[in-house]
């Protein structure tokens, strides 16, 4: 009798509990809120503790609720460890922040395949697994603008290209190279395609032309180089033309003294013997010299204007012998006419 008691308060005691689960076959359902490690569960299924699931599916409109320092673990990963977290730090005073695992990285996958990624040590590589710098870019970069810290630098690669606005690759707008002059570093190489025109203030300065010509306040070149205005400077080589619509040479001396009264001017027959001799006039430069060195125009201006002023002093001496011998002469023959 006590047996049959037993039994049958058992079953009065589970048939409340059984009474609010549906068994169908494998599928085992309710409409209450499920708790696990909890009596008093607030979701349809509320895990007071860790949850380790290979896969974590959400219907439609679904949504894992986002506690603060909510975690989500994956794999072997223990609890600290996690993928994605979110946290409530300086960012979030309208809301919080998603958080990278402290422990790895983070890889982007799209269409199956490898996109970007952070590395642990906190660079980031868009198209590379292993980045080696803050930014690191396997492929061509596009931006309407870079910007660069103070003693920020774009890390110089060979045969690195800029591609600016609608430009195709190859037709780039600058690149670095090596070439005859890279033999310390990397030489920068204009486009193939095009010319630089540079600007200071906001105004044109200088051009180089598709060409090859170089133009110093014209962006129409037409020489070698090509300059609109004046031009200054210690050393000027061209190996071609010159054209200019006026050249003016600073000098540091020049031939007036050749007048001073001190000046002792060589005699004729001196002169004479220095032409016979070396072929050429005296303190000018032989011609296998102009050949070999060149000439300085300020000082062959001097000296041409010093040769000037000495043959205008031979003439002044020739015209006060031949006035001396037309007086003579003169007097030679009034002395005749007397006899």
């Amino acid at each position: 009798m006590k047996r049959t008691l037993l039994s049958v308060s058992i079953c009065l005691m589970c048939t409340p509990v059984f009474s609010q689960w549906t068994s169908n076959g494998n599928i085992i359902s309710t409409t209450q809120n499920v708790g696990i490690g909890t009596t008093a569960p607030a979701y349809k299924l509320d895990v007071n503790g860790d949850v380790r699931s290979n896969n974590v599916v959400l219907s439609p409109g679904g949504q894992l609720s986002p506690f603060l320092s909510d975690k989500f673990a994956y794999k072997e990963q223990i609890m600290g460890q996690y993928a994605l977290g979110w946290m409530a730090d300086s960012w979030s005073s309208g809301g919080r922040t998603l958080w990278q695992s402290g422990f790895g990285g983070i890889k982007f996958f799209t269409a199956g395949q490898f996109r970007m990624s952070i590395h642990a040590s906190g660079y980031v590589g868009v198209g590379t697994e292993t980045p080696a710098c803050k930014l690191d870019v396997n492929g061509d970069v596009r931006s309407n603008n870079v910007v660069l810290s103070p003693g920020g630098l774009l890390s110089p690669f060979l045969s690195d290209k800029f591609v600016y606005k609608e430009q195709i690759m190859g037709q780039y707008a600058l690149g670095w190279m090596v070439d005859s002059w890279g033999s310390g570093g990397r030489t920068l190489w204009q486009s193939g395609f095009g010319g630089i025109k540079f600007f200071t203030a906001g105004q044109f300065r200088m051009s180089i032309h598709a060409s090859g010509n170089v133009g110093i306040g014209t962006e129409t070149p037409t020489q070698k180089l090509d300059v609109n205005g004046n031009i200054r400077g210690n050393h000027l080589y061209a190996n071609g033309t010159v054209f200019a619509n006026e050249v003016k040479v600073e000098a540091t001396k020049w031939s007036d003294f050749v007048f001073d009264k001190e000046y002792k001017l060589l005699p004729l027959e001196d002169v004479k013997a220095h032409i016979e001799e070396h072929k050429h006039l005296p303190d000018v430069p032989s011609e296998k010299q102009v050949l070999e060195e060149g000439i300085n125009v300020a000082e062959m201006q001097a000296k041409l204007l010093q040769k000037i002023e000495e043959l205008t002093l031979y003439v002044i001496q020739q015209d006060a012998k031949n006035k001396a011998l037309e007086q003579e002469m003169k007097e030679l023959k009034a002395s005749f006419s007397k006899e």
